[in-house]
């Protein structure tokens, strides 16, 4: 990519000076190439009814780059960037002169891509259905409520309908353009599914979960006493406290409520617990020298998903993370291949040869 700039100062002034509140900020059906894959259709972006960037009078059609020698105008930069600012969020009232360097860059770089995407699928011959487009255009129409309520809306955003069904076809075929040089270029072999798979099988696991309430009392074990207080303890809980071992006031004991224990995981309470019916109460148990009550609170059983479920998911994955690289090299390639040049010197930060 051969890109010409040169040192300016006083970016953020220059740039935003005719930024102020007026009527509708333009929208553009073609939102561009997105790091999923496609451009967007826009018809109602929820962009603020009173916010519009000034500047569409004698500053709109100030040529600010050329792309492959392709015009890129003021006006459609700042369009641009406002609405990259309203579907960011951010606020502009604060923003800093570099969050505004970056808004500008990525505005200006989605553009240059949208150009030079458009320009490779117009010299493959690709072009747009116009039953398709067609139908778009009704869809707006449609949304609006009539023809002369979505040449109204456009008018606020100084287009036309002829400019509505450029930018839908625009879309059209750079969407083409990027299925066909992009996503059907994705594939994914079974041997590869079944490594990840085989490499990863216990993410497709979920684990037993058995959950218990222990009573740990501090008494003999060897005594009869003992038990029997163990006993009496667990007549209070479900005659007075309703089964609720967490209402008792420790005497002797304690309450250890919602605890998970497994087969790696306290032993001897898995063991205890797998032998009762949840929500039952054990007898009174001797566990490493100390007596215990237990209540068997919870019980999931482990569970692994289908090989046809987990495979489809890891063909997914992988798919999606060979569009991602892919596409970031398309992307690159038609940067690397452009003649982009910034022509204009309020966006000029250096000078490369």
């Amino acid at each position: 990519m051969k890109l010409i700039r040169t040192t300016c100062t006083g970016i953020l002034t220059a740039l935003f000076c005719s930024l102020v509140i007026a009527t509708v900020t333009p929208v553009h059906a073609f939102k561009g190439i997105g790091s999923s894959g496609g451009a967007m259709m826009n018809q109602d972006d929820g962009t603020p009814q009173n916010i519009t960037i000034e500047g569409h009078g004698e500053n709109a059609d100030v040529v600010v780059a050329t792309v492959n020698g392709v015009k890129i105008t003021m006006g459609t930069l700042m369009n641009s960037m406002m609405e990259n600012i309203v579907q960011k969020g951010y606020s502009m009232d604060n923003l800093s002169s570099e969050l505004t360097r970056r808004i500008r860059s990525e505005s200006l770089e989605q553009l240059a891509l949208e150009e030079l995407a458009y320009q490779r699928a117009i010299s493959l011959g690709i072009s747009a259905d116009p039953a398709v487009v067609q139908a778009q255009l009704d869809a707006q129409i449609q949304s609006k409520g009539s023809r002369e309520a979505l040449d109204a809306d456009l008018s606020k955003k100084n287009k036309s309908f002829d400019d509505l069904k450029n930018e839908i076809t625009r879309y059209m075929i750079i969407k083409q353009l990027i299925r066909q040089e992009v996503n059907d270029n994705v594939t994914v072999s079974p041997e590869e599914i079944d490594t990840v798979y085989q490499n990863n099988r216990d993410e497709f696991v979920t684990k037993e979960r058995v959950v218990v309430t222990d009573i740990t009392f501090f008494l003999d074990p060897a005594d009869p006493a003992s038990r029997e207080r163990v006993l009496a303890v667990k007549k209070e809980i479900l005659q007075e406290h309703g089964g609720d071992p967490t209402a008792l006031t420790p005497q002797g004991f304690v309450v250890r409520n919602q605890i998970n224990v497994s087969t790696e995981n306290q032993n001897p309470l898995y063991d205890a617990a797998k032998k009762l019916e949840v929500g039952s109460f054990s007898d009174p148990l001797v566990i490493d020298g100390t007596l215990h009550l237990i209540k068997f609170d919870f019980h999931e059983p482990r569970t692994e998903k289908p090989v046809k479920e987990a495979k489809a998911y890891v063909a997914q994955k992988i798919k999606a993370a060979k569009h991602r690289e892919l596409l970031a090299n398309w992307r690159k390639s038609l940067i690397d291949e452009a003649d982009i040049k910034i022509v204009h010197e309020m966006l000029q930060d250096k000078h490369e040869d």
